[in-house]
């Protein structure tokens, strides 16, 4: 069964995903797509119908490989995760995920389950990811009857579309752009966690461009396993990790200039200038450097 090939046959190259923590609320900004994915995938999985790929492209947190596992736990199936490096932390390169993929295909084709082949950039771009196949024409081909033949449905995530081979991309049954949601979105989402966040840094955060929801998923589940009586709360804890997370990847998560007023109010700055144009300028000549003078 599936279960014995989980733990026996593929333990090295093939893992099943841990559980979603994004909900279909979290995607409901990327419209009727949704709705296709899923009934594409169930009626895939009940007809077992062959060959049915899915593209799934974005930047990085916006929540992609969530998706697949929310997908594959709203129909009740294992989600197997074609990995991009082996356990001694080798990278994988081409020729051997796709070869992995086909071994998979291989002892699960009978079963219904969902593949994931994620960070699949070099899979369907780059030929010298193949240095198992000489030749292009040769790599084309096992890709292209890998894709046709399929027997579970697979989603390929990437960050971007546009490096794609058209010919393999034509082979999809759906490409889907998972796009980071918009302000209001987050905002709700800041609002429905467990614990309650000063206003101020739900203003922030829902302003920031770099805050994803998988960034905020993240930041939840640690915040959350803060013990009670803690010196740290769990909105605390949730702050802390969204900034050190921001910081490592050298990005300051801006403050709204409408909530300039909820904490300091320009009118009591007695200045030759006015600090919101000051503010703007800073925006647009982020390196500019400032001598305040003053007691």
């Amino acid at each position: 069964g599936v279960t014995g090939v989980q733990t026996c046959a593929l333990p090295i190259f093939v893992a099943s995903g841990p559980a979603p923590t994004l909900g279909w609320d979290s995607y409901a900004h990327l419209g009727d797509v949704i709705e296709v994915l899923r009934g594409l995938t169930q009626h895939a999985l009940e007809t077992r119908q062959r060959g049915i790929n899915v593209f799934v492209f974005g930047p990085a947190g916006s929540g992609k490989t969530q998706l697949a596992r929310l997908l594959a736990q709203e129909c009740g199936v294992p989600l197997f995760d074609v990995a991009a490096q082996s356990p001694e932390g080798e990278a994988l390169d081409g020729f051997q995920r796709l070869s992995t993929l086909r071994l998979l295909q291989a002892l699960c084709g009978g079963t219904r389950s969902l593949v994931l082949m994620d960070e699949c950039d070099e899979l369907l771009t780059s030929p010298a990811g193949f240095s198992g196949v000489p030749r292009i024409a040769q790599r084309k081909a096992l890709l292209n009857q890998t894709l046709e033949e399929t027997p579970m449905p697979t989603l390929w995530v990437s960050n971007s579309h546009r490096d794609i081979d058209p010919a393999f991309l034509r082979r999809f049954s759906l490409c889907l752009e998972v796009k980071l949601p918009p302000r209001a979105d987050l905002e709700a989402t800041l609002r429905t966690l467990p614990f309650a966040l000063p206003e101020p840094i739900i203003r922030r955060y829902a302003g920031c461009e770099h805050v994803s929801p998988a960034l905020l998923a993240r930041a939840a589940e640690t915040a959350q396993a803060m013990r009670p009586g803690s010196a740290v709360t769990p909105a605390r804890a949730f702050e802390v990790v969204v900034e050190r997370h921001l910081s490592t990847r050298g990005i300051a998560a801006e403050a709204n200039p409408e909530a300039l007023g909820d904490t300091y109010d320009p009118e009591f700055l007695n200045s030759t200038f006015d600090p919101r144009e000051l503010l703007n300028g800073l925006r647009r000549h982020p390196t500019a450097r400032l001598l305040l003078e003053g007691e």
